[in-house]
């Protein structure tokens, strides 16, 4: 659970039940077991509503954005500054998973190595959008464009279809989840396919 050693564990247990989640559950999977557990200990749905009309809306214009551009080749990477970029793929990353149920051709790398360096990032990681990773801890495009200029020949970031939209945890609540999709609804609808399959 996360304690120091079993003997802590056998302690905690004790005291009460755990309850654990897999956090590589798909994301409607996992926010719908989450949202049952704070119903059955008494939870209340916020006064706003559970914001899953928000998720499925959001959902909704993802799919239609996909279908509309069917060609469109997206990454959704998360830059390591000198160690190059890695690929948040969706057998590890819930979103990359539940963007690519919803349509979107999201870059799904093959095999084992899913860091890449700079100077392989415009060729061997070739999209039409790139969503970036989001938190404080990410540069930005233009930052990165600055330190690393291999990043500014990428076909996207030419195009300027580039955005920092892609959180590295996803917690399991639609309204923050809607909101995440909203911003990736967004990006995708102004996006257009650049012709960059490798």
């Amino acid at each position: 659970y996360g304690f120091a050693n079993a003997s802590m564990d056998d302690r905690a247990e004790a005291i009460a039940p755990f309850v654990l989640f897999d956090i590589h559950n798909t994301v409607p999977v996992g926010t719908i077991r989450a949202t049952e557990l704070v119903t059955a200990l008494g939870g209340r749905e916020p006064a706003g509503g559970s914001g899953r009309d928000r998720y499925d809306a959001a959902a909704t214009r993802i799919t239609a954005a996909a279908t509309a551009k069917p060609g469109m080749r997206v990454l959704c990477a998360l830059p390591l500054g000198a160690d190059g970029m890695f690929v948040a793929d969706p057998d590890i990353y819930p979103l990359t998973a539940l963007l690519a149920s919803l349509g979107v051709n999201v870059i799904d790398e093959p095999g084992e190595a899913w860091q890449y360096s700079w100077e392989l990032v415009p060729t061997e990681l070739r999209s039409d959008v790139v969503l970036l990773g989001q938190e404080e801890s990410y540069p930005s495009s233009d930052e990165l464009a600055a330190e690393y200029p291999t990043w500014g020949r990428h076909p996207a970031v030419e195009a300027g279809q580039v955005a920092s939209v892609y959180p590295n945890n996803l917690p399991p609540e639609w309204n923050l989840i809607a909101t995440t999709l909203e911003e990736i609804a967004d990006v995708l609808e102004a996006s257009e396919p650049l012709g960059s399959s490798p």
